[in-house]
C-alpha cells in the first residue's frame, strides 16, 4: 500500500492514518463483540500496530477480558468510538475498526470468526470462510486476505 488511508472518530477530535498493507480482514460473532459494538457483529482489519499513527487528538485505553483473550480498547477520549483493539498476546498487531476509515468499503471480510454465536438473521457473506471459533493462529486469515488481494 502505497499511501496512507485516513480515519477518524465519530466527532472528529481523533484523526489518524494507517500507513501499512492491512493483513487481514474479518467479522467476529463472539458474544464479547456483540456486546461491546451492540450489534450482531463486528469487522476488523488487522494491520502492524506500528502502522497506526495518530495525527490529531487524544486516545482513551481501557483493559477487558474476552473469550480469546485480554484486549486494550483504544478509542476517542470525548466521544467515546472505537478506533481499534490490541492484545498483550500478540502486541505487534492491532484490530482496527475499519467502518473509521474515510474509505471503510474498501475492505470486505475474508472470514467470519465464532460463528457459533452468530445471530440467525445474519446471511455470511458468499466467498468467506466460516470458523465456529477462533482460528488457532491468524495465518490462516492472512493467507485467505493474500489470495484474495491475488486474484
Amino acid at each position: 500500500m502505497s499511501e496512507a488511508l485516513p480515519g477518524r472518530c465519530q466527532c472528529g477530535a481523533v484523526r489518524y492514518e494507517l500507513r501499512g498493507a492491512p493483513l487481514t480482514c474479518y467479522a467476529c460473532h463472539c458474544l464479547g463483540c456483540q456486546r461491546s459494538a451492540g450489534s450482531a457483529y463486528t469487522i476488523s482489519l488487522l494491520v502492524h500496530g506500528a502502522d497506526l499513527r495518530v495525527v490529531e487528538g487524544e486516545l482513551r485505553e481501557s483493559a477487558f477480558a474476552m473469550p480469546s483473550g485480554e484486549r486494550t480498547w483504544h478509542g476517542c477520549a470525548r466521544c467515546g468510538s472505537s478506533l481499534w483493539y490490541t492484545s498483550p498476546v500478540a502486541p505487534e498487531f492491532a484490530a482496527l475498526k475499519p467502518g473509521t476509515l474515510d474509505e471503510p468499503a474498501r475492505f470486505e471480510p475474508v472470514a467470519h470468526l465464532w460463528t457459533q454465536h452468530k445471530q440467525p438473521h445474519v446471511q455470511l457473506s458468499d466467498g468467506a470462510q466460516a470458523f465456529d471459533q477462533q482460528p488457532a493462529t491468524w495465518a490462516s486469515l492472512m493467507q485467505l486476505w493474500t489470495q484474495r488481494q491475488a486474484d
